[in-house]
């Protein structure tokens, strides 16, 4: 009879199971490469076979495609934010009101002041505020235009009357000599007396011939507007007979003026 051992199964070494795991790690490792290279290659013939209508730049690849700039930081632009709203709402609500109470009397004020030249006859309605003003200024002050004794007199600035030459009167001013002609109508076969003057810069001379050309080119702007029912005198004074003396730019400017008589 034979019989039989029972010897117990050889245990693996610790050093032949390293070895198995090493080899079953570097297997999937390969396997995993492999496919990965697979569905890379195959997504690259898909996009290149059925590219998208629509393509955008992958958001990594923008990330790093845009340089560093402080100035477009978030925490700059609410600081310069922060700098620009420097009033409080209070101010901010006080200043509104104020600007509201101006636009308000500029309207108010432009009114009247179209109604004080309807009253005038002086239509000076495309003029800044402040020429208009100083104009009705000077007329009602004796400086532009005033009454007399006289049948009638006006005087106006040669400065508002003439272009930079000084002897070729100002287009922007037909309006104002039209109104004059107006008034004139009212005198029919009268003598209109034209003077002339100049302040005393320049040669004494050379402002005695200036004054006769300015004499002479409102002549004939009154004397196209009139016709032939009036008698001309045109004087050219000159630097003599100033209203005040000559001894600064606005007295100087009183001075340089044209005087339209009737006597």
């Amino acid at each position: 009879m034979t019989e039989a051992s029972d010897s117990p199964n050889p245990t693996p070494t610790p050093q032949r199971t390293v070895v198995t795991f090493l080899l079953v790690t570097i297997f999937r490792l390969l396997l995993l490469g492999v496919s990965s290279s697979i569905a890379f290659l195959v997504g690259i013939i898909i996009a290149f076979f059925y590219p998208d209508p629509y393509p955008q730049m992958p958001l990594i690849e923008r990330v790093f495609e845009q340089p560093f700039n402080p100035l477009n930081a978030q925490w700059w632009q609410f600081r310069s934010s922060a700098t620009l709203l420097s009033v409080s709402p209070e101010q901010r609500q006080q200043a509104l009101e104020d600007l509201n109470q101006l636009q308000e009397d500029l309207t108010t004020l432009e009114e009247r002041l179209t109604e004080l030249e309807l009253q005038l006859n002086q239509p000076l309605a495309q003029k800044p505020i402040q020429t208009r003003l100083s104009l009705l200024e000077q007329q009602l002050s004796g400086q532009s235009g005033y009454a007399s004794r006289k049948s009638f007199m006006v005087t106006l600035p040669s400065d508002l009357l003439f272009e930079g030459d000084r002897t070729t009167l100002n287009p922007k001013q037909s309006d104002l000599l039209n109104s004059i002609i107006a008034e004139l109508r009212n005198f029919p076969d009268s003598t209109i007396q034209i003077n002339a003057y100049t302040d005393n810069l320049g040669d004494a001379q050379e402002n005695l011939e200036l004054s006769l050309q300015q004499a002479e080119s409102v002549y004939e702007y009154l004397y196209i507007g009139l016709g032939d029912g009036y008698h001309f005198l045109r004087v050219g004074y000159g630097e003599t007979q100033f209203l005040v003396p000559n001894d600064s730019d606005s007295t100087r400017q009183r001075n340089r003026r044209v005087e339209i008589i009737i006597e």
